[in-house]
């Protein structure tokens, strides 16, 4: 399909979602929520050695709606991005990184039937535990992918039944890098099927099949199909849980055939105040990949699977992977104590050269205080990583973590966060981190210091330290001001196993929120 029909689409899916945005607004009993969000950047040299993401200004401004009318529901998001003063060396052709759109970014009008309901839009959708496909807004990952096309789920006592199918839509602002992002509008399909079990079990079984857009070689078409079964047992005893699933894939990409597989298992053992999780994943030559991200230069990741891992832990694998997570945790309910000890072992790219082979623990504690409160939550860990077969040392990372809240009086709360980490590999030793001391008074706003810190950069103009302030305000019941000046620490950082480089920022940012 050539440029000029997927533009067609575009322009006629935005006069659609007006049209049908204006029909509910002008009905009567239409129920109503208004969100809306204008950010002002002007962005100063952050030092990354970068020219393009230095001196400019930008305006990004997002209107969410939610209408209601019976058993009929449209969420419509309108998205205006605007860039100026630009410098010569940053190009505002058409191929440009900074671009000025409005546009119906997202929209969906639904209606439920007494066992069914039917979307119509931009659909954000999960299958699983993320393995076969996650398409999902994630903001602390710069992440948001939608399919633009239509759903349809049937619930009964016994069956779940959901179909989906549409083409790829990411928002079309990177909003890490806010880079313009051009639609990939690869096609994804499938199907997703739980039967329950008596009362205490579901059974679980799904087909995704994904054709990119783009062809890696140029020549043939690619396609990904995946399918695989679960199994969720919420209560097998009193004390415990169970969640597995298993996966098959079959990719056919550049003329070649490779077959992909994905194996997981959780326990949870919960007897009285202890708890212990454990989860084990085999992967085998695992990708869920679609078109090029214009915006990176690398392909659209389209799932997300479980990492084992802590929540910012740089993953090194997301497609051969093997590995066994526990988790001990107890709570002392009298004294508002919790302990709690994790280790993980995984073996990264474990078929291939240069595969990586990790060891990570870490222990810490929560404690409340002033009846709930106030906290305090103390972490520290150690991860090791080696070449597996040689067993050679890649590098190691000793880490600690503070979060403590303590409540100065009734209305007025001290917080500091501190996560920092000492990075040793065989010719350096960096730190990298982050360290945040603030007040909060309640419903009022608060004001925080930020202090960054990243000295693994040897290269000269690279800032190493950085020193940010940042505020809230509680305007009223409907609005409230966040502010930001200053500079904060970038680099590579991981959410969940979404791992990304974030550039440094320098300058000042004020973002305004409504809420009618």
């Amino acid at each position: 399909m050539g440029f000029s029909k997927h533009r067609f689409l575009e322009n006629g899916f935005t006069l659609l979602s007006v049209f049908l945005f204006s029909f509910c607004v002008l009905s009567e009993d239409v129920g109503m929520q208004i969100t809306h969000t204008t950010r002002v950047d002007v962005r100063t040299d952050n030092q990354n050695n970068d020219p393009v993401d230095d001196y400019y200004a930008a305006l990004i401004d997002r209107l969410n709606l939610k209408l209601s009318y019976g058993q009929t529901r449209v969420d419509f998001r309108l998205d205006g991005n605007g860039f100026y003063f630009i410098p010569d060396h940053q190009p505002t052709n058409g191929r440009n990184v900074y671009r000025s759109t409005i546009a119906a970014e997202r929209f969906q009008i639904s209606h439920r039937f007494q066992k069914a309901q039917l979307d119509i839009g931009d659909i954000y959708q999960q299958v699983g535990r993320g393995f076969a496909l996650s398409l999902r807004k994630f903001d602390e990952a710069g992440v948001d992918m939608a399919i633009r096309g239509a759903r349809y789920r049937y619930d009964a006592s016994k069956v779940k039944i959901n179909f989906f199918g549409g083409r790829l839509n990411p928002v079309n602002i990177d909003p890490i890098g806010q880079r313009w992002v051009r639609n990939p509008w690869d096609w994804i399909a499938g199907t997703e099927w739980n039967l329950k079990l008596q009362s205490t079990a579901d059974l679980g079984f799904y087909g995704v099949l994904i054709k990119p857009e783009e062809s890696l070689d140029g020549i043939h078409q690619d396609n990904n199909l995946n399918f695989g079964i679960t199994l969720n047992v919420p209560r097998l005893t009193s004390w415990l849980s169970l969640y597995t699933e298993h996966a098959s894939q079959l990719r056919y990409e550049t003329g070649v055939t490779f077959l992909g597989s994905a194996n997981y298992l959780a326990l949870t053992i919960s007897p009285g105040a202890f708890a212990w999780i454990v989860e084990s994943m085999l992967l085998r030559d695992w990708q869920v990949q679609g078109s090029t991200n214009s915006a990176l230069g690398t392909r659209f990741i389209l799932n997300q699977a479980p990492t084992l891992a802590r929540i910012d832990q740089e993953i090194p694998s997301i497609r051969d992977v093997a590995g066994v997570r526990s988790k001990l945790s107890y709570t002392w309910a009298g004294h508002d104590l919790n302990l709690y000890q994790d280790t993980l072992f995984r073996r990264n790219e474990y078929h291939r050269d240069g595969g990586k082979q990790e060891i990570h623990a870490y222990a810490g504690f929560r404690k409340g205080y002033q009846h709930g409160a106030s906290r305090f939550e103390l972490q520290l860990g150690y991860r090791d990583e080696r070449f597996i077969g040689s067993g050679q040392f890649f590098r190691t990372i000793a880490h600690f973590d503070i979060d403590w809240v303590h409540m100065l009086s009734n209305q007025v709360a001290l917080h500091v966060t501190s996560n920092t980490q000492f990075r040793r590999f065989q010719n350096s030793a960096p730190l990298f981190g982050q360290t945040l001391a603030g007040l909060d008074r309640h419903g009022w706003g608060g004001v925080t210091m930020e202090l960054g810190y990243d000295t693994q950069a040897l290269a000269p103009g690279i800032r190493r330290v950085y020193l940010a302030g940042i505020f809230f305000a509680e305007l009223s019941r409907n609005f409230t001001l966040k502010g930001t000046i200053g500079s904060q620490r970038g680099g590579l950082k991981c959410v969940a196993g979404v791992c990304r480089i974030f550039p440094s920022f320098s300058g000042a940012q004020v973002i305004l929120i409504s809420r009618f």
